[in-house]
Parts: structure tokens; C-alpha cells; sequence
């Protein structure tokens, strides 16, 4: 079986190199690596260019955005299985290969495995303590979803067929587009399978990210907006029976979206007085399960995140990878 990885990538010069040569030194290496450069203007397409024949290359004339550049990632794809990837993370050595042997034993659609938030900077990967998605989520995936479970899609190794069945990415959103995606493979109910051995580091630098810019939290609105419209719109009806509050907490969200930014959207989907109490004990039930955890376990992490504490298994993959793992006080 083949992998394509596909990584879509805007103005990161300086941190695409490394990317790359995570994904090169896999011991099992992809079959396929495709960079698509979005539009960049500070000389990233010269960084991939180095590579040579080991990266296929894509230079979109126009910024087309996270979902559109991956895209047209996935069309030049000739993989079995895809793996989008980031152009700032890094993986453990054996990422692919761990989720590979997963996927072939089991013949699954997906598999996801752990991830950890990062700060990486002279040779210190500093980071909180607990790996993510460490265990598998405990029931049905689309269930989990609805009541707040995220699946975050660069962790995945996914079957390219179920990827062209939805669509790919939606291309009208510049953040959420990733659940989006995954509400719709979903859906479709695959079958996902967990790997607790690879670690994907995933770099956080928040100075760059769509969150800090000044247009930042309208953008989030109309995203949001997008997101849960489309969600209450293509949820089919028997899943809709079955998650009745789930679906008033994703109505709720929708209203809140309306609400930021004084839309006057009709909605097909009015929340009643009754969505909006269910999804209001919702947020106030997280909240209090949130300082819970904090007591017992130490940390505020949700639940649906399966956190575990890194453990010298993750710390000598981190080693592997030419950093030294260092807790944040």
C-alpha cells in the first residue's frame, strides 16, 4: 500500500525544511510528498525546491487558502492512503509506519494516533506535559464529534478513496475547515482505528496564526457561522434523532455565530428556548468538569483528548528527533 503525504504551505521559509526531512527520515518513508505552495512571497518555493525529486512541487498563482491548496494537493495525490501534514510540525521516526501497519491489520479507513502542543527553539522542545489522543476515544466517533470531540486531521493517515468521496476540503473557510471535513467523513462512517506509538509534535507560535490578526475574530465568526450551518444542514436524520442535545449545542454555537457578527441571516435551524438552555448546560457542565480534572489530575484538558502524561517512550522519540524535551513551568 502507498502513502502520499500532502502538505499545504504559506510563507514558511524557514520552517519547511525541517518538516520535510521528518517526513524523508521515516522509517518507512512516503511514497509521495507533494508541497503546495500557496502563493508565498518570501522564497519558500526555493527551500522545497532543494529537495529535488524527492518533493513534488505545486506553485498556486493566487492564495487559494488552507483548503484549496490542499486540494489541489489531493488531486496530484496516487496514494492508497493521504496524510495532510502541516508545514511547521514534525512526526516521530515511525509516524507513517505505525499508523500504516494499523490501518493493513485492521483494513480501516483512518487512523489516528497521539499529538503534543510544542514550543521548539534551540534545540528544546518545551511543551505541558500531556500528550493528546494518547487512547482511543471511548464510542461511536460521529457521536463524539457532535458532543465536542476533536479529531485533529494531520494525526490522521486516511484512505484517499473516502477523502475524494466527501469532497476534500471545503475551500470557502480559512479556519474550521479541517472539522468540517471530518463531520463529513464521519458520516460516511468509516471505520477508525488508534496507534498509541507515533507522535506528531505540533508547533505552537501563535504570533502567526489567523486568531492574532486584526480581522482575526470576524474571520472565526464567518467561519463558525459556515461550520455549524452546514453541520445542522447535512447531519442525517437518524443521527439527529439519536443526538438531540448534541445538536442543540451545536445550535446554540450557530447563534452565537449570528450573534458576533449581527448577522441577519435567517436560519433554517432556529434554536428554541429549549436548544438554547440545553446548550448553555452544556458549556456550564464542561466547565465545571474542566476544574474537576484540574483537582484530580492536574490539568484542565478535556476528556475527549485522552491526555496522558509523556512518558519516556515520547521523550526518547522526541530525542530521536534532535530535541530535548523540556516541561514549561
Amino acid at each position: 500500500m502507498t502513502i502520499s503525504v500532502v502538505i499545504a504551505v504559506h510563507n514558511r521559509r524557514h520552517l519547511i525544511g525541517e518538516t520535510l526531512r521528518s517526513l524523508l527520515d521515516q522509517s518507512r518513508p512516503p511514497d509521495q510528498v507533494i508541497v503546495v505552495d500557496d502563493a508565498s512571497s518570501d522564497g519558500t518555493p526555493e527551500v522545497v525546491e532543494r529537495f529535488g525529486a524527492d518533493v513534488t512541487l505545486i506553485r498556486l498563482p493566487t492564495n487559494r487558502g488552507p483548503g484549496g491548496a490542499r486540494n489541489a494537493g489531493l488531486a496530484q495525490a496516487t496514494g492508497e492512503y493521504v496524510q495532510f501534514f502541516d508545514s511547521d510540525d514534525i512526526a516521530s521516526r515511525d509516524f507513517l509506519a505505525s499508523k500504516l501497519e494499523v490501518l493493513l491489520a485492521n483494513n480501516a479507513d483512518i487512523c489516528y494516533g497521539p499529538w503534543l502542543p510544542v514550543w521548539l527553539e534551540n534545540g528544546m522542545c518545551r511543551h505541558d506535559g500531556f500528550v493528546r489522543q494518547a487512547r482511543p476515544v471511548n464510542g461511536d466517533p460521529l457521536e463524539k464529534f457532535l458532543e465536542s470531540w476533536v479529531l485533529f486531521v494531520q494525526s490522521c493517515l486516511i484512505s484517499r478513496r473516502l477523502l475524494n468521496e466527501v469532497g476534500g476540503y471545503p475551500e470557502n473557510m480559512r479556519t474550521g475547515e479541517d472539522m468540517l471535513l471530518v463531520f463529513r467523513m464521519l458520516e460516511k462512517h468509516p471505520k477508525l482505528v488508534h496507534t498509541s506509538k507515533p507522535l506528531l509534535l505540533m508547533r505552537q507560535h501563535p504570533e502567526t496564526q489567523i486568531s492574532t490578526e486584526s480581522a482575526g475574530a470576524v474571520r472565526r465568526a464567518v467561519d463558525e457561522l459556515v461550520l455549524t450551518d452546514t453541520v445542522l444542514r447535512e447531519i442525517s436524520p437518524e443521527t439527529a434523532r439519536v443526538q438531540s442535545k448534541a445538536l442543540a449545542h451545536w445550535r446554540g454555537r450557530h447563534a452565537q455565530a449570528v450573534k458576533a457578527l449581527n448577522s441577519d441571516v435567517i436560519v433554517t435551524a432556529t434554536p428554541s428556548r429549549l436548544d438554547h438552555f440545553l446548550s448553555r448546560k452544556h458549556a456550564l457542565v464542561t466547565r465545571c468538569r474542566l476544574a474537576i480534572s484540574a483537582r484530580l489530575a492536574g490539568h484542565r484538558i478535556h476528556q475527549f483528548y485522552q491526555p496522558q502524561m509523556l512518558d519516556s517512550a515520547y521523550a526518547d522519540a522526541i530525542r530521536q528527533l534532535g530535541y530535548q524535551p523540556l516541561l514549561n513551568s
